[in-house]
Protein backbone atom coordinates (compact mmCIF):
# COMPACT_ATOMS: atom_id res chain seq x y z
CA UNK A 1 0.00 0.00 0.00
CA UNK A 2 0.98 3.65 -0.33
CA UNK A 3 1.25 4.04 3.46
CA UNK A 4 3.47 0.95 3.81
CA UNK A 5 5.76 2.08 1.00
CA UNK A 6 6.07 5.53 2.59
CA UNK A 7 7.03 3.93 5.89
CA UNK A 8 9.69 1.78 4.22
CA UNK A 9 11.36 4.78 2.53
CA UNK A 10 10.62 7.30 5.29
CA UNK A 11 8.35 9.74 3.43
CA UNK A 12 5.93 12.10 5.17
CA UNK A 13 2.54 10.36 5.35
CA UNK A 14 0.72 13.72 5.03
CA UNK A 15 2.49 15.22 2.00
CA UNK A 16 1.57 14.69 -1.66
CA UNK A 17 4.44 13.19 -3.63
CA UNK A 18 5.31 13.24 -7.30
CA UNK A 19 8.19 10.98 -8.24
CA UNK A 20 10.29 10.98 -11.38
CA UNK A 21 13.41 9.07 -12.37
CA UNK A 22 14.99 11.31 -15.03
CA UNK A 23 16.08 8.51 -17.33
CA UNK A 24 15.24 10.43 -20.48
CA UNK A 25 18.80 11.36 -21.32
CA UNK A 26 19.42 8.10 -23.25
CA UNK A 27 16.58 9.17 -25.56
CA UNK A 28 18.37 12.43 -26.35
CA UNK A 29 19.69 15.28 -24.25
CA UNK A 30 16.92 17.54 -25.61
CA UNK A 31 14.29 15.10 -24.37
CA UNK A 32 15.88 14.62 -20.96
CA UNK A 33 16.34 18.32 -20.26
CA UNK A 34 12.89 19.26 -21.56
CA UNK A 35 11.07 16.69 -19.41
CA UNK A 36 13.11 17.35 -16.27
CA UNK A 37 12.72 21.13 -16.67
CA UNK A 38 8.96 20.69 -17.19
CA UNK A 39 8.55 18.41 -14.16
CA UNK A 40 10.56 20.60 -11.79
CA UNK A 41 8.96 23.80 -13.08
CA UNK A 42 5.51 22.24 -12.92
CA UNK A 43 5.98 21.15 -9.31
CA UNK A 44 7.35 24.57 -8.35
CA UNK A 45 4.20 26.15 -9.84
CA UNK A 46 1.91 23.63 -8.09
CA UNK A 47 3.55 24.33 -4.74
CA UNK A 48 2.32 27.94 -4.91
CA UNK A 49 -1.23 26.59 -4.49
CA UNK A 50 -0.48 23.25 -2.82
CA UNK A 51 2.57 23.68 -0.55
CA UNK A 52 2.31 20.04 0.59
CA UNK A 53 3.38 18.77 -2.87
CA UNK A 54 6.88 17.30 -2.97
CA UNK A 55 8.99 16.07 -5.88
CA UNK A 56 11.29 13.09 -5.42
CA UNK A 57 13.84 12.62 -8.18
CA UNK A 58 15.19 9.08 -8.06
CA UNK A 59 18.09 7.37 -9.85
CA UNK A 60 20.17 10.56 -9.89
CA UNK A 61 23.86 9.68 -9.56
CA UNK A 62 25.08 13.21 -10.32
CA UNK A 63 22.85 16.26 -9.82
CA UNK A 64 25.18 18.55 -11.76
CA UNK A 65 24.90 16.31 -14.83
CA UNK A 66 21.13 16.77 -15.05
CA UNK A 67 20.79 20.36 -13.74
CA UNK A 68 18.42 22.34 -16.01
CA UNK A 69 20.18 25.61 -16.93
CA UNK A 70 17.19 27.90 -16.31
CA UNK A 71 16.24 26.57 -12.88
CA UNK A 72 17.77 27.10 -9.44
CA UNK A 73 20.10 24.29 -8.32
CA UNK A 74 17.91 21.20 -7.94
CA UNK A 75 19.31 20.36 -4.52
CA UNK A 76 18.34 23.83 -3.26
CA UNK A 77 14.72 23.96 -4.45
CA UNK A 78 12.22 23.78 -1.60
CA UNK A 79 10.11 20.64 -1.89
CA UNK A 80 12.56 18.75 -4.14
CA UNK A 81 14.31 15.67 -2.79
CA UNK A 82 17.07 14.00 -4.78
CA UNK A 83 17.72 10.30 -4.29
CA UNK A 84 20.67 8.49 -5.79
CA UNK A 85 20.66 5.10 -7.44
CA UNK A 86 18.41 2.69 -5.55
CA UNK A 87 17.60 -1.01 -5.77
CA UNK A 88 14.71 -2.08 -8.01
CA UNK A 89 12.66 -2.84 -4.87
CA UNK A 90 13.24 0.65 -3.47
CA UNK A 91 12.44 2.20 -6.86
CA UNK A 92 9.12 0.33 -6.80
CA UNK A 93 8.51 1.66 -3.27
CA UNK A 94 8.96 5.24 -4.50
CA UNK A 95 6.41 4.60 -7.26
CA UNK A 96 3.99 2.97 -4.81
CA UNK A 97 4.49 5.76 -2.24
CA UNK A 98 3.79 8.52 -4.76
CA UNK A 99 0.50 10.27 -5.38
CA UNK A 100 1.59 10.60 -9.03
CA UNK A 101 4.54 9.40 -11.06
CA UNK A 102 6.03 10.99 -14.17
CA UNK A 103 7.44 8.32 -16.45
CA UNK A 104 8.77 7.72 -19.92
CA UNK A 105 8.03 4.10 -20.60
CA UNK A 106 7.74 0.45 -19.86
CA UNK A 107 9.17 -0.63 -16.50
CA UNK A 108 7.92 2.30 -14.44
CA UNK A 109 4.57 2.16 -16.24
CA UNK A 110 4.07 -1.45 -15.13
CA UNK A 111 5.25 -0.64 -11.59
CA UNK A 112 2.75 2.26 -11.45
CA UNK A 113 -0.03 0.00 -12.73
CA UNK A 114 0.70 -2.63 -10.08
CA UNK A 115 0.73 0.05 -7.35
CA UNK A 116 -2.30 1.86 -8.81
CA UNK A 117 -0.35 5.12 -8.85
CA UNK A 118 -1.65 7.78 -11.28
CA UNK A 119 0.74 8.53 -14.13
CA UNK A 120 1.82 11.42 -16.29
CA UNK A 121 3.54 9.80 -19.24
CA UNK A 122 5.95 11.53 -21.57
CA UNK A 123 6.75 8.73 -24.01
CA UNK A 124 10.42 8.26 -24.78
CA UNK A 125 11.56 8.72 -28.34
CA UNK A 126 11.35 5.09 -29.41
CA UNK A 127 8.52 3.27 -31.18
CA UNK A 128 7.62 1.04 -28.18
CA UNK A 129 7.08 3.92 -25.76
CA UNK A 130 5.21 5.97 -28.35
CA UNK A 131 2.79 3.03 -28.73
CA UNK A 132 2.48 2.75 -24.94
CA UNK A 133 1.66 6.46 -24.78
CA UNK A 134 -1.12 6.00 -27.31
CA UNK A 135 -2.40 2.96 -25.41
CA UNK A 136 -2.38 4.83 -22.05
CA UNK A 137 -4.06 7.89 -23.56
CA UNK A 138 -6.76 6.01 -25.49
CA UNK A 139 -7.44 3.74 -22.50
CA UNK A 140 -8.01 6.70 -20.17
CA UNK A 141 -5.25 5.19 -18.06
CA UNK A 142 -3.15 8.29 -17.47
CA UNK A 143 -2.26 11.75 -18.66
CA UNK A 144 0.01 11.69 -21.71
CA UNK A 145 2.09 14.63 -22.89
CA UNK A 146 4.12 14.30 -26.06
CA UNK A 147 7.71 15.47 -25.51
CA UNK A 148 7.38 18.51 -27.76
CA UNK A 149 4.40 19.69 -25.66
CA UNK A 150 6.17 19.56 -22.29
CA UNK A 151 6.48 22.97 -20.60
CA UNK A 152 6.13 24.19 -17.01
CA UNK A 153 2.51 25.09 -17.82
CA UNK A 154 1.56 21.79 -19.48
CA UNK A 155 3.24 19.78 -16.73
CA UNK A 156 1.44 21.82 -14.04
CA UNK A 157 -1.86 21.01 -15.77
CA UNK A 158 -0.97 17.31 -16.16
CA UNK A 159 0.15 16.93 -12.56
CA UNK A 160 -2.97 18.68 -11.30
CA UNK A 161 -5.05 16.11 -13.26
CA UNK A 162 -3.01 13.18 -11.95
CA UNK A 163 -3.19 14.42 -8.35
CA UNK A 164 -6.98 14.81 -8.47
CA UNK A 165 -8.08 12.17 -5.94
CA UNK A 166 -11.11 10.95 -7.87
CA UNK A 167 -10.01 11.24 -11.51
CA UNK A 168 -6.47 10.09 -10.69
CA UNK A 169 -7.79 6.99 -8.93
CA UNK A 170 -10.09 6.20 -11.87
CA UNK A 171 -7.25 6.52 -14.39
CA UNK A 172 -4.89 4.42 -12.25
CA UNK A 173 -7.55 1.70 -11.99
CA UNK A 174 -7.89 1.75 -15.81
CA UNK A 175 -4.10 1.39 -16.07
CA UNK A 176 -4.16 -1.53 -13.64
CA UNK A 177 -6.87 -3.23 -15.73
CA UNK A 178 -5.11 -2.52 -19.05
CA UNK A 179 -1.82 -3.93 -17.86
CA UNK A 180 -3.52 -6.94 -16.34
CA UNK A 181 -1.18 -7.26 -13.38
Amino acid sequence: SRAEARRRIDLDPEARYVTYAPRGFPFHEWFGRRVLNGVVGGVMRLRRQWPDVRLVLTAVPDVAAIQPPRLPPLDQIDGVEIVGIVSPETARDYVAAADAVVLEGTTTLFDAAAARTPVVMVPGLIHETALEGTWVNEGGAGIVLRPEHVTHHSMTWALRQALDPIAGAERSQHLYELVGT
